[in-house]
């Protein structure tokens, strides 16, 4: 599965070809990844990636995450997916993150776009959340340019290294976002 975004980029499924160029990525972008990401540490070596991309890819056979990475002028830069998925329910969360270099381009604004397109076109989900540190203001952009709904604060619902963190809760409901003109085409 591959989703154009733009005439330079698109996101496809994780392979795990994937894995020397996602750990690389992780190994160069470690400190700023680091600040916001709590798996960070856990990824050493090439295995770990291997392991994480073998994982996905079984969770994504049971129908419980999109794993893609964000590709752009023929170079994997990024990973988004949709995790935490319960097609019975309807609901899932959209994680992602971005090599710094390839921020500000709107590449993973472009992405969520394709993945909440597919989360309701294509999977008929009826909600999907996104979860953002208050601090980390380039990932809460995206929720808030592309209109989600700010539902609040969970406080210390995540574990990050040494201290627990708030994430800010934003999502959308399928008939909100199919009122909406973000639309790339989900192939």
């Amino acid at each position: 599965m591959q989703i154009k975004i733009s005439p330079t980029a698109h996101i496809r499924l994780i392979a795990s070809t994937d894995a020397p160029r996602i750990f690389y990525l992780v190994d160069k972008n470690r400190a700023y990844l680091r600040e916001w990401l709590p798996w960070v540490d856990g990824t050493q070596v090439e295995e770990d990636t291997i392991n994480f991309i073998q994982f996905s890819l079984v969770q994504h056979e049971k129908g419980k995450q999109v794993p893609m990475v964000v590709v752009s002028d023929g170079e994997l830069v990024g990973l988004i997916g949709l995790n935490e998925m319960h097609l019975a329910y309807g609901h899932a969360h959209i994680g992602y993150w971005l090599s710094e270099e390839c921020q500000g381009k709107g590449l993973m604004t472009l992405s969520t776009i394709a993945m909440l397109n597919y989360a309701f076109s294509v999977l008929n989900l009826n909600r999907v959340e996104i979860r953002c540190a208050p601090r980390n203001l380039s990932s809460r952009a995206i929720p808030e340019r592309l209109g989600l709904f700010r539902e609040g604060t969970l406080r210390q619902i995540e574990r990050l290294y040494d201290r627990y963190v708030d994430l800010i809760v934003y999502s959308i409901l399928r008939e909100e976002w199919l009122k909406k003109e973000w639309r790339v085409d989900v192939k």
